[in-house]
């Protein structure tokens, strides 16, 4: 199966890094949900950021980013299959599908 690239971008206004990273998250979260994809493929994020740990872990997220990470475990129940990934030296914001995955990448 081939691959096709699936990029996207959202005005959030004023956010810190943490704040738009999280907010990437649970937008490709929403866009995979709303995809035909939904059913049979997994969803994979790969990020550099510790947000990384606080998805895992929500508990260990800054309080101030707890409303964020709620709706975010809210969506992820709705997800049949998916999976966090830290990896280094990611460079750009966007998503691609191979195989049975949907990959979206962030800083």
């Amino acid at each position: 199966m081939g691959s096709e690239l699936i990029p996207f971008s959202k005005n959030i206004g004023e956010a810190d890094s943490n704040e738009a990273e999280l907010m990437t998250v649970r937008e490709a979260f929403n866009l995979f949900l709303l995809s035909p994809w939904a059913n049979d493929r997994n969803l994979i994020i790969e990020s550099d950021s510790k947000m990384v740990s606080w998805i895992e872990k929500p508990l260990t997220a800054p309080w101030r980013l707890k409303r964020l990470i709620n709706h975010i475990e809210n969506v992820k129940l709705q997800v049949k299959g998916w999976k966090l990934a830290r990896v280094s030296g990611i460079q750009t914001n966007c998503g691609w599908i191979s195989g049975d995955e949907i990959r979206y990448l962030q800083l």
